[in-house]
């Protein structure tokens, strides 16, 4: 995705990405090596040798769906609903600001659990929203 901003600040409407296949950070030099000579050479002579725009990038994710990087559900139709998270159990919900700003964000990654606390709003919680 920063790639595809990046592209598009410069001009550059239509990049063709070549993505990594999974989480560098993770791979020890060896894997890391492995992937880029077995995958990613590969997807990077791909992408300049193809067409760009919106029937490449639907390829590409083809592509990663037969690869299994993606889930099946990619492979769709462009209007079609893809769900953004990889289970509806990691999406928590949490509400707070005021009527001035608002943020919305959505991350996924597992490495810790929420901690919520209750509320319960006052009684005059009417007569305080029309103030």
């Amino acid at each position: 995705m920063l790639a595809k901003l990046t592209g598009k600040s410069g001009g550059v409407e239509d990049l063709n990405i070549a993505e990594y296949p999974g989480p560098p950070g993770i791979h020890d030099p060896a894997q890391i090596t492995k992937n880029i000579e077995s995958e990613l050479i590969g997807r990077i002579v791909t992408g300049l040798t193809r067409g760009s725009g919106e029937a490449a990038a639907a390829d590409a994710a083809r592509e990663r769906v037969d690869e299994g990087v993606y889930p099946k559900e990619f492979a769709g139709a462009p209007d079609d609903l893809v769900r953004i998270l990889s289970s509806p159990d990691i999406l928590h919900i949490v509400v707070c600001g005021d009527a001035h700003r608002n943020r919305l964000m959505v991350m996924e990654g597992g490495h810790t659990q929420p901690t919520t606390k209750a509320i319960a709003l006052p009684r005059n919680w009417e007569r305080l929203l029309q103030e």
